[in-house]
Formats: C-alpha cells, sequence, structure tokens
C-alpha cells in the first residue's frame, strides 16, 4: 500500500528545483588552477560539519530507544577504504546555512573571504567577475535534481553552486565521473528537451574541472589545490529541520535481510520509520517498531523487536541521499536504496513508460501496476511467439521492451539509406509487429513507438546523432509507405504512433564486464510505451 505522506515526499523530492543553467562559452583553458598560499580548510562551526545525530522512529513509539548493534563499525575506516560511486554523491550538500535559499549565513561569509578565485569561464559561466573555485553547495540524482537530463543514464549528472566576488550565486549542471578520491566536473554548455521522444540534445564542454574529495558521511568534504570545504548533507544538518527518504531497493542491489524499502520522515511534528521486507515473492512485511539513528560519526544503526520480543540489529556506514535514498555499507558490501516509487515501478515496465510519463505511476497502486506489468509481459510475449512463428531473428528485451533490429541488416556501412534486403526484412517485420502491437487485444494500451536509431562510440557525438537520426526518420518513413504490404488502415494508426529519435552513443551495450560490443550498439530499435491514461 502506498503511504499516506507519498504527497509529502513527492513535494520534498522536488525542493531542490534550481531556476536555470548557465551556458559555457568557447574560449578559456579548463582544469584547475593551484594559488600559492597557508593550507586552509572551511568545516564551519563543528570538526563534524554542521551534522548532528538524528533519531528515526514512529511518532507512537515512547522513549524509542536505539538498538545495540552486536559490534560497531568503525566508520572512519570504511570511508578511507571503500570504492566510490557516483551515487553516493546523491542528495544535497551544503555548507552551513545554504540548506535552502536564499543563502545568506555567516559561513557563506567565510567561504566568500576564504575562497581562491578564477575566471568564470573556467565553469563555463558568463559571470562579469571571478568565481570561487570550489563549490558551496551541490546536488545530484534524479530527484534531487529533477532534470530532463536524468533520461540520459550515459552520464551522472550534478549542479554545482559557486560564488562570484560579487556575492552572486553562479550554477552550473554537469556530468561527473569519480575514480578513487578524484571527482571531475564536465559543465553543460546546453540542451534541449523533446518531450515526444522523450530524448535530450546536449552539448558539454571541453573543459573539466577535477577536485580531490573524502567522505565521513554525512559530511563531504571537496578540495582544490591548498584549499577545502566540507559540506554537510542537508537533512542531517544542525540548522535543517525536515529528514525524508521514501525509497526502493535499488534494481541491481543486493538487500540487508530481504528489506525493500525504508520510508523515514522527520520533523518538527512528525517522526515516522517504516521497514518494508520480503517474505516471500508475493508477500511484504511491514515494520512499524523500529527504531534507527543517524549518527554524526557516519554510522546508521536500526533495528526492531519481533512479537516475541527477540531484537534485531543493523549497522552500517551511510551515504544520506535524501531524496534519494540510501547507501549503506560495512566496507565488504554495498547496498543501495536509490529508488523513488516512481522509479521503483519504472524498473518493472523497463523504458515503456517515458521519464515524463512515470510521474503518473506515482499515483498508481500496487494493484494497478501489477495489471499493467502483467499485461506488458503478455505483449511482449506474443511478439516473441509472432516472430518466431514468421521466422524472423530479432532480439526482444524483456526488461527494457526494446526490440533490436541489427543495422547491418538495414543499413550499408556508415550509411542511412536503407538497402533492398532492409526493406524486405522490414515488409516481414512489420506484418508480424503490426499483427500484435495494432491488434485487439492490445488496442489503447500503446501511446507510441518509437523508432531509435543507436551508434557505437567510434567517432563524433554530433556525427552519431546525425548518422543515428537518419537511420531512425528513414525506418519510419519506409514504415508508413505503401511498400510494406501493410493495409491502409494499418498505415494510418501506425502513423498516430510512430516517432523517430536518434540516440546517438548515448545508450551503448556493454559485456559483462563492462566492455562496449560495438557491433551490437549499432542498432535500430523499436520501443513501445505505454498509455497509463486510462489507468
Amino acid at each position: 500500500m502506498k503511504s499516506g505522506l507519498k504527497k509529502v515526499l513527492a513535494v520534498f523530492c522536488t525542493f531542490c528545483i534550481a531556476a536555470g543553467i548557465t551556458s559555457c562559452d568557447t574560449g578559456g583553458s579548463g582544469g584547475n588552477s593551484n594559488s600559492s598560499g597557508a593550507s586552509s580548510v572551511v568545516s564551519y562551526n563543528s570538526p563534524n560539519g554542521t551534522a548532528v545525530k538524528k533519531i528515526v522512529a514512529n511518532n507512537n513509539i515512547e522513549n524509542a530507544k536505539v538498538p545495540a548493534a552486536s559490534s560497531t563499525l568503525n566508520a572512519a575506516d570504511i570511508f578511507k577504504k571503500l570504492k566510490y560511486v557516483p551515487q553516493m554523491f546523491y542528495g544535497c550538500y551544503a555548507i552551513d546555512g545554504c540548506y535552502s535559499f536564499p543563502c545568506n549565513s555567516q559561513s557563506l561569509t567565510d567561504y566568500h573571504n576564504d575562497m581562491d578565485y578564477w575566471s568564470a569561464d573556467n565553469i563555463c559561466s558568463k559571470a562579469e567577475d571571478d568565481v570561487t573555485k570550489i563549490p558551496f553547495r551541490i546536488e545530484a540524482g534524479p530527484c534531487t535534481l529533477s532534470s530532463d537530463l536524468s533520461s540520459i543514464t550515459s552520464h551522472y549528472w550534478m549542479r554545482m553552486y559557486f560564488q562570484t566576488e560579487s556575492r552572486n550565486v553562479e550554477e552550473v549542471m554537469g556530468s561527473y565521473t569519480v575514480v578513487g578520491n578524484k571527482l571531475t566536473f564536465t559543465p553543460l554548455k546546453s540542451y534541449k528537451y523533446n518531450k515526444d521522444t522523450d530524448s535530450v540534445d546536449y552539448d558539454l564542454s571541453d573543459k573539466k574541472i577535477e577536485y580531490t574529495f573524502s567522505f565521513h558521511s554525512p559530511n563531504l568534504t571537496i578540495s582544490s589545490g591548498d584549499k577545502s570545504v566540507t559540506l554537510t548533507a542537508r537533512g542531517l544538518a544542525e540548522n535543517y529541520d525536515e529528514l525524508s527518504i521514501d525509497n526502493y531497493l535499488s534494481a541491481k542491489s543486493e538487500s540487508i535481510a530481504n528489506i525493500q524499502r525504508f520510508e523515514i520522515y522527520l520533523s518538527d511534528a512528525v517522526n515516522h520509520f517504516n521497514i518494508t521486507a520480503k517474505k516471500t515473492d508475493v508477500i511484504t512485511d511491514v515494520i512499524t517498531n523500529a527504531v534507527g539513528e543517524f549518527s554524526d560519526n557516519g554510522l546508521f544503526t536500526f533495528g526492531w523487536k519481533d512479537s516475541g520480543g527477540q531484537s534485531t540489529a543493523y549497522q552500517y556506514a551511510y551515504f544520506f541521499c535524501e531524496g534519494d535514498g540510501l547507501i549503506l555499507t560495512d566496507g565488504s558490501k554495498t547496498y543501495n536504496y536509490n529508488d523513488s516509487y516512481s522509479m521503483h515501478n519504472q524498473a518493472l515496465l523497463g523504458s515503456s513508460v517515458t521519464k515524463k510519463e512515470a510521474e503518473k505511476l506515482a499515483d498508481l497502486d500496487e494493484q494497478q501496476i501489477a495489471v499493467i506489468v502483467e499485461k506488458r509481459t503478455n505483449l511482449l510475449t506474443d511478439l516473441q511467439t509472432a516472430f518466431k512463428k514468421a521466422d524472423i531473428n530479432v532480439k526482444v528485451d524483456k526488461e527494457s521492451g526494446e526490440i533490436m533490429l541489427d543495422s547491418t541488416i538495414l543499413f550499408g556501412y556508415d550509411s542511412s539509406t536503407l538497402s533492398g534486403d532492409g526493406k524486405k526484412f522490414l515488409n516481414k517485420f512489420l506484418k508480424a509487429y503490426s499483427s500484435v502491437i495494432l491488434g485487439e487485444n492490445y488496442k489503447g494500451f500503446v501511446s507510441k513507438i518509437l523508432v531509435e536509431g543507436h551508434t557505437d562510440s567510434s567517432g563524433t557525438y554530433e556525427y552519431n546523432k546525425t548518422l543515428s537520426q537518419s537511420r531512425a526518420d528513414n525506418v519510419k518513413e519506409y514504415c508508413l509507405s505503401t511498400d510494406t504490404g501493410l493495409n491502409k488502415d494499418m498505415r494510418k494508426q501506425l502513423s498516430g504512433l510512430l516517432q523517430s529519435v536518434g540516440r546517438s552513443s548515448d545508450e551503448l551495450i556493454v559485456d559483462k564486464n563492462g566492455k562496449e560490443d560495438e557491433k551490437a550498439s549499432r542498432r535500430v530499435t523499436f520501443r513501445f510505451t505505454i498509455n497509463l491514461n486510462g489507468v
């Protein structure tokens, strides 16, 4: 059952939306530039940043007591040795007083006076004066950012906030990578979202800014040269009242004791903490008497008592990702609870629901979702059966819903002109495909069919974007022509559904070792999206 707090949390999830994105000039040099001077660390008010211990439990639990773990972890040792990944930066980290805007605090004044500055061009800003080298606030994660760029899964996206010498705030969006203790940020020059095809055209700068970092959650220290700034996770900051997490186990993550969901909300009036654990494939248990503690030393300790009075307790080092969930680790295993309710449902439905349409999933209960999942599964199964019966060798990905066509069958090398063999293949393919998609069993279920062109990573992004778009356009155009053998009514129905989009090299296919499969990456796919309006 969906929580009654769902609407509150959904609003909270979008709290960090910012007003705009700076554009990038073509001049100037990227990379870090260090300055001389005495080493300075801006940590503000406390050796642990501004983090404070917070205890979470349901309001009806009197004298909530945090359970004792069987042994205490050394969080500092874990953070020192841990292999870091981009998701660990999810959430909102800031200096004291900058957890919401307008931001005006003594810490911001200290930061402004202490920082080194460089040309605004280095962060792709058009500010008239110099800007700080290190951001005073960062945001990452699809919920925290609430950005159309989240549909580009080939990059991790981050928004950084800097300050100019004249005390203005400069906000810069970009992609980021994490290798060891190095955070590399590449500013975004521009982007444009197409809601019809759920695609984004974007252009990244050739500038790269490199920082070193260290975590001691809920604090993050970012350094450049001899300057450092310690930021604190917003929900665990001393001067920020609300704490909010409502997230599910990420699709490819191991679980802790079959825990599927953490639902936490803490404010002056509400203390809410539920844990959902899987008992069987179809039965879950909601634990409402759990008590947990986020300490300022980087440990999350939580547990509960069963009906017989037997205590269960767990302790992990944590990354507090706020609206983007929790990441828990004991140093050897890491558990990701980063999926929102919509993301959880979208994982069940693959890419059959666009990022924009996924917002509607938050308004559907589990039974409605189950009906949609079953119908989608049946549709993919029927397509596979139709292809097999027609002796058509195509791959139907039951996770994403994509039907992958080898581009070498359709086009010559580096060409977007359909070959004779490609047209014959499409005639055969379309007959089987249309018999299912346009059949009576799925009438009104499909809202659109995306014909998507994909390339490998060789060549420039811009060239591959043009090639992939041209290939998708030509396949779509041919599908609507009289040459396919489809009758007039089928072509009319398809014309209202088919849309073409070039994905360039944004969605590469990789092998189990993470290496690009170039041949498989060069493809044209058919992907349907589901009509959620009638659910």
